[in-house]
């Protein structure tokens, strides 16, 4: 008798060797632990990681009970889908137990496969975005999704796309929230348009906004589309940008081939390129018709971090996501040594400048963003805070400055009608040194000096209204942390007029006043909490 592994590996290389067809996918964020996160699944170096539903840290245990079962163990938040470029996204998914797609539930733990979206569709419509058709999404199988089989092949992990039969580990997992917060009340399909993604917790939105972009994926963004997208996919072997996040390997992912991160088109051959090329190694080129001559590729140039292509051959072959930097003066804000992507070392500042459109919005390995440690290259430097831009938005005017300031995490990210919000809202993303607006050191929860301010900061979504040993709010003693002045240093210091507890109109900042600072720690209708929206009543004016 043929042991399980030794089918399993015939059919993954029977798999890498041609593309299965005629397969769709749909998509669900249910919390709960990944199957793939328990032991003894698939034949891999590792468990899938989960987290502690309340702190948010990786579980060393692999054993721990599932949120969705009384447990405490969640998804963590970083499975969410990604974008590595125009043409290229990743994320995680749950595989089919069967059907025509050839997969096998929790014998696929670990192992990725690429996904190109086809233009097959429904009967009744559906089918992928048509501006999505061609393009790829990499996933790592996390999970087994007992009712996908048949002709369909993969559950994709996506916050806002639905928590399915398992509603109640969201809950648990972000006790602000209810558990219509997750999905707009729609348990089978989720929200349909990216106004639900307001309603999610900051850490999840991300992952919600990139479900509605259609440049990548589009839920229902065009007559119905994307709508449970059809794809071709094949085994591949696992990008490490998957693989820092799960922290699992399979075994035999040597066999498969690496995928292609971009598809290069030549440029133009014309006698001369009037701006600079990045070339295929992401460093910049001029080429002039009649020589190996390049012009010279210096700061005074405007570029920073590259070099010159001296022959025909390396300047025709450029990278169309590419770019090249702008000068700085590194001298007045440098970038900082430490800093490096998360699971890559790597991968440093200089890395970042190379490609600093792009690469600004890595998460490193100390959680900050490419934006926060390497600002040289990002040019987020202290000497431009005269102001966040008062004309700068993300796709419509509603969405200023002061829309980003109220998920920073997560907005600051986002390209807008003049740049990144980072380099244009930079009181609103933290990036100002604030006077008067320092962590206490001596600020720590009680009977536990390792959970400081720096603790605070690390997920402060949850942890600034913890109280500290000293009675207060970390919202009160670690205001740099809790971002707890970027709002009062951008706009003169008053109250809200329109925040008002979620759910409960009538309590808006005049009831908080009414017992501060307790009630400075309850989460607003959108999504603010009361110490962000209404510093006079909470004192937390500088």
């Amino acid at each position: 008798m043929v042991s399980w592994r030794i089918a399993l590996a015939m059919a993954g290389r029977a798999l890498a060797d041609e593309w299965i067809t005629g397969t769709y996918t749909t998509g669900y964020w249910d919390c709960c632990k990944p199957s793939c996160a328990w032991s003894g699944k698939g034949d891999v170096d590792a468990p899938v990681r989960s987290c502690e539903a309340e702190t948010g840290n990786v579980l060393s245990d692999p054993d721990v009970a599932s949120v969705c079962d009384g447990g405490t163990s969640a998804s963590c938040v970083d499975n969410q889908p990604f974008t590595i470029n125009d043409e290229l996204t990743m994320g995680f998914a749950a595989a089919a137990v069967g059907g025509s797609s050839g997969l096998s539930g929790d014998e696929n733990c670990g192992m990725c496969y690429e996904l190109v979206w086809t233009d097959e569709e429904f009967d009744y419509g559906g089918g992928a975005h048509p501006d999505i058709v061609g393009k790829r999404h990499v996933v790592q199988v996390t999970n087994i999704g007992f009712d996908v089989t048949g002709s369909h092949s993969f559950d994709l992990q996506i916050p806002s796309a639905g928590q399915g039969l398992f509603d109640t580990g969201c809950e648990i997992q972000f006790p602000d929230y209810k558990s219509k917060h997750f999905d707009c009340g729609n348990n089978y399909g989720g929200c349909d348009d990216i106004s639900g993604c307001e309603d999610l917790p900051d850490d999840l939105r991300a992952g919600c906004e990139w479900r509605f972009d259609g440049s990548v994926y589009g839920w229902k963004t065009e007559n119905g589309k994307s709508d449970n997208p059809y794809v071709r996919f094949r085994r591949v072997k696992c990008p490490s940008e998957l693989v820092a996040i799960t922290g699992t390997t399979p075994n035999d992912d040597d066999d498969y081939p690496e995928i292609e991160y971009v598809t290069f088109t030549p440029a133009p051959t014309l006698g001369y390129n009037p701006s600079p090329q990045p070339t295929t190694n992401g460093v910049c080129c001029f080429y002039i018709e009649g020589g190996d001559a390049c012009e010279d590729c210096s700061p005074e140039n405007g570029i920073r971090g590259g070099f010159c292509m001296e022959s025909e051959e390396n300047c025709l072959f450029c990278s169309a996501t590419a770019t090249y930097c702008a000068p700085t003066d590194l001298d007045d804000c440098p970038d900082e040594a430490e800093w490096y992507k998360e699971g890559d070392q790597t991968k440093n500042c200089s890395w970042v400048s190379v490609l600093s459109t792009k690469r600004c919005s890595v998460k490193g390995a100390d959680g900050r963003f490419a934006y926060e440690g390497c600002r040289g290259s990002c040019q987020t430097c202290d000497k431009g805070c005269e102001g966040d831009d008062a004309d700068f938005y993300v796709g419509d005017p509603s969405k200023d400055c002061d829309w980003v300031g109220r998920a920073s995490t997560v907005r600051c990210k986002k390209e807008g009608s003049s740049g990144f919000a980072y380099s244009r809202c930079k009181y609103a993303c933290g990036l100002c040194n604030y006077e008067n607006c320092d962590d206490d050191e001596d600020w720590q929860m009680p009977g536990e000096p390792s959970k400081d301010c720096d603790w605070v900061g690390d997920f402060r979504q949850n942890r600034c209204v913890k109280v500290g040993d000293d009675g207060s709010f970390a919202f009160e003693s670690c205001r740099h942390s809790c971002h707890s002045c970027t709002r009062i240093i951008t706009k003169a210091c008053s109250d809200s007029t329109s925040w008002y507890k979620r759910d409960e109109p009538e309590k808006g900042c005049d009831w908080v006043g009414g017992f501060a600072p307790s009630r400075c720690a309850v989460r607003g209708e959108d999504d603010r909490w009361a110490f962000e929206a209404c510093p006079v009543s909470c004192s937390t004016c500088s």
